[in-house]
């Protein structure tokens, strides 16, 4: 979850023009540093050391923005989540009296 310091404009324009002058002062870029996890990883392949590579990838996810992306809700999970809040008896009125399924619905709303 970004910083609530970096979503305004000004503080996150001052944050670039420091990496920016981070860059240039240690001569590295992103992508330098990206191309170096992705040689770290596999490194880690060969020694056959899953924890270093899952590390490295973490390190890759976080800098792509992977992580910052929202994640879309599982419909059938919020079903799941549904029935198993329910008594035994709402379940079985359920299946004795069904109610005809609304169009694109897998169960109906109570």
């Amino acid at each position: 979850m970004p910083s609530y310091l970096l979503t305004k404009h000004d503080t996150k324009a001052l944050v670039q023009k420091k990496q920016k002058e981070a860059e240039k002062r240690l001569q590295i870029t992103r992508d330098d540093v990206i191309l170096g996890l992705i040689e770290a990883v596999r490194e880690a392949k060969e020694e056959g050391s899953p924890m270093a590579m899952i590390a490295a990838y973490r390190e890759i996810g976080k800098m792509l923005g992977y992580y910052n992306q929202p994640v879309a809700p599982d419909p059938q999970a919020r079903y799941e989540s549904l029935v198993r809040s329910m008594s035994d008896e709402e379940l079985i009125a359920i299946v004795q009296n069904p109610r005809p399924r609304e169009q694109g619905r897998m169960y109906p709303i109570m």
